[in-house]
């Protein structure tokens, strides 16, 4: 008998494995897009209700989006140490002073 497995006919199974790099920053351009949506019907018709709430999932998906990304971002490179920041401080710092 052989080691390997049987070969899967399954598309998805030819993937490699998924690796967790964070939310995807799409859901929060769904929920901007669908604020935007509300906002114009609500424009149109001169329902400031539903202008407001769309105004309000607008700035909700703005939030969403920036979160997804900065944690994404952080998952991919690792938070900082304080060591590292405040390198990054004083080496700004000599090279602000270096350009009077």
């Amino acid at each position: 008998m052989s080691d390997e497995a049987a070969p899967s006919s399954h598309p998805d199974d030819a993937r490699a494995p998924a690796v967790d790099v964070g939310p995807d920053p799409v859901h929060g351009v769904q929920i901007g897009a669908f604020g935007l949506l509300n906002m114009a019907l609500g424009g149109a018709t001169t329902q400031h209700l539903w202008f407001n709430l769309g105004e309000g999932l607008v700035l909700l998906g703005a939030a969403v989006f920036l979160a997804c990304v900065a944690i994404t971002h952080f998952k991919q490179r690792g938070l900082p140490t304080f060591a590292e920041i405040r390198e990054r401080m004083m080496a700004s710092v000599k090279s602000d002073r270096a350009k009077r």
